[in-house]
């Protein structure tokens, strides 16, 4: 099945793998079949879909041919279309509570944090048609619903679930960290 995208989530798929400046056009290329993107500085972009994968090309503005920046499998144009990236190997060894994750040593990857509600919600549904890159367990949330209380999210149910973070068993949850693009 060919995954449609729209153009924002084309944008975000860009942004995961290319660094385009300040805002920028798109538009369609029926010759390509696929969109094409210009930022401010003139940088170019193609954006290609087949069957099962989606490729990026980069045409820089002092350049006119076209090189392939990245093939994409379905997983990965999945996670460039969401608006926060997500670092699909980085999921900690072991399931830790709350306060043990918020110490420094824990926090080691600068830029990269615990996922909102609303963005493990999105990982979730990836979840649905992606089952082995994610666990049937609970993952953990930035999210506090109050002192000493975390929300997780039951990737086997899809429901929230409200634990105090100190709780050495039930306060413990995998971990999938995010940055902002």
């Amino acid at each position: 099945m060919v995954e449609t995208f729209t153009e924002v989530e084309y944008l975000n798929i860009l942004k995961t793998f290319a660094k385009p400046s300040g805002a920028c056009e798109i538009e369609y290329d029926s010759d390509y079949r696929g969109y094409n993107i210009k930022d401010e500085e003139e940088n170019q972009w193609l954006i290609c879909s087949t069957d099962d994968t989606l490729e990026i090309f980069e045409c820089p503005s002092n350049s006119t041919g076209l090189t392939k920046i990245k093939t994409l499998n379905p997983l990965e144009r999945a996670l460039g279309s969401l608006s926060f990236s997500v670092d699909i190997a980085e999921l900690l060894d072991e399931q830790i509570n709350y306060l043990d994750f918020k110490c420094p040593v824990a926090r080691q990857r600068e830029g990269w944090r615990l996922p909102t509600k609303t963005e493990l919600q999105e990982l979730y549904q990836l979840s649905q048609r992606f089952k082995e890159a994610f666990k049937i367990d609970t993952y953990m949330s930035s999210e506090c619903s109050a002192p000493y209380r975390n929300w997780v999210l039951d990737f086997s149910t899809g429901e929230f679930q409200d634990r105090a973070v100190d709780e050495s068993h039930w306060g413990v949850a995998w971990v999938r960290l995010v940055r902002d693009k």
